[in-house]
């Protein structure tokens, strides 16, 4: 049990919320989500052990990005959630690193990131493209 409760405290612990509010949505159970005590319960159930008070923090639109991952297992679910942040995160980088690329796979934000499955490596791809006047960026311009 200990070594169960570290593994959720230190690896995929943003993400584990992520596809704990995806499978949420995917059942209908909406409400449950923003539901403090609710999502709490409802977290600890899926996961398998106490979750000790964790949040969806997200806005509702946000549950669009994770929706998708609840129809995988966990495990697999986070691994694809990392290989597709970090891949479009590399994308995006090497506009600006050509030279250098593993420098941003390996800056210590993209392994944090990586470690605890946060939604920061897709903003920051996101971020990235928009000086490319990238489509994938938002502003709407030709790649």
């Amino acid at each position: 049990m200990i070594s169960q409760t570290l593994r959720f405290s230190l690896q995929g612990r943003d993400f584990n919320m992520m596809w704990v509010a995806g499978c949420l949505a995917t059942e209908g159970r909406i409400a449950e989500i923003y539901n403090l005590r609710a999502f709490d319960a409802a977290a600890s159930a899926m996961m398998g052990i106490q979750t000790a008070g964790n949040a969806y923090s997200y806005p509702p639109h946000a549950l669009f990005i994770a929706m998708p991952f609840a129809y995988l297992p966990l495990g697999l679910a986070f691994a694809s959630w990392n290989v597709l942040t970090l891949g479009l995160f590399l994308y995006a980088a090497r506009f600006h690193l050509p030279e250098r690329l593993w420098l941003a796979g390996c800056a210590p934000a993209s392994v944090i990131c990586l470690s605890f499955g946060q939604y920061g490596l897709l903003t920051s791809a996101l971020f990235l493209l928009a000086f490319r006047r990238s489509v994938l960026g938002g502003s709407g311009a030709d790649d």
